[in-house]
């Protein structure tokens, strides 16, 4: 069973959460940044870790999306 856990937008660039395992991933993703944001003080260190966590969860969603990324019109 190799279902996707992120489905291609209709409109636009990205994709969006479409299974249990893709919110999970998601919001784990969303706690994860909000924590660094609430507990660090030095401002380049916080942009470099939320640079650095973005991209890998935005190579990890697109790796798990069936259809590649390209802009929509619908």
């Amino acid at each position: 069973m190799n279902k996707p856990w992120f489905k291609v937008k209709r409109y636009g660039y990205g994709c969006s959460p479409n299974s249990k395992e893709g919110w999970f991933v998601t919001i784990l993703f969303t706690l994860i940044i909000l924590s660094i944001v609430l507990s660090q003080d030095n401002d380049f260190i916080v942009i470099l870790e939320l640079a650095v966590l973005t991209l890998i969860f935005v190579y990890f969603a697109k790796k798990k999306t069936d259809e590649p990324w390209k802009w929509r019109w619908g």
